[in-house]
């Protein structure tokens, strides 16, 4: 009877350690990446109104069907998904033989570039009448390094903006402005502590 269940335990130590064994080299393979992973991510994440998809530094790894793991630099055929129509925090998707990986970027609501005045509204709060002036020599160059020159009358001004995740903007110069960015134009309006019975808005379009 004792001889018996040695026989039998003897039997049952190699199939566990065949099931070990199996269970190991499953673990093992997990640590191969089978989907799309990083290997470096693009360098742009933020982008402006109508700016085009920039791919540089984009490199990921994947495993193909034979085993083999794969590096590939992104190009922008492998993206989906990419749009700056509008604003807002969004993702890309990059697809490459069959998997996909998602990436997050921004889109802040300014289409970069050069504005010309148009026209200028001043309220004035005690009388509630208002009065406009035409601005065509007023221009303003939007640059992708969160500066603004304004051009008026023969004198550059070049200050910063900034541009917020709800769409407005603003420009901090000797005036304060703030406003926001649509189809093509730009409204500011003008604060100014020191004047406080007149309300100013400013009208620009893209001109390129």
């Amino acid at each position: 009877m004792e001889n018996s269940k040695i026989k039998k335990f003897s039997l049952v130590l190699p199939i566990i350690a065949i099931l070990a064994f199996v269970m190991l080299a499953l673990t093992g393979c997990n640590d191969t990446p089978t989907g799309l992973t990083w290997k470096t991510q693009f360098e742009k994440s933020t982008y402006y109104i109508g700016e085009t998809l920039d791919v540089s530094g984009g490199v990921v790894n994947y495993t193909d069907d034979e085993g083999n793991l794969i590096e590939k630099e992104v190009v922008p055929s492998d993206v989906t998904n990419f749009d700056t129509t509008s604003f807002g925090e969004k993702e890309m998707t990059v697809i490459v033989d069959d998997k996909t990986l998602d990436f997050s970027y921004t889109v802040k609501n300014l289409k970069l570039g050069t504005y010309q005045g148009s026209q200028m509204v001043t309220y004035d709060v005690s009388s509630k009448r208002s009065s406009s002036s035409n601005i065509s020599y007023i221009n303003i160059e939007f640059n992708s390094d969160s500066t603004c020159t304004i051009y008026e009358q023969g004198e550059e001004n070049t200050v910063s903006f900034e541009v917020y995740s709800n769409g407005t903007m603003s420009i901090l110069s000797p005036l304060s402005y703030y406003g926001y960015y649509s189809n093509n134009g730009l409204t500011l309006f003008v604060t100014n502590e020191d004047v406080q019975d007149t309300q100013t808005t400013l009208y620009f379009n893209f001109v390129g």
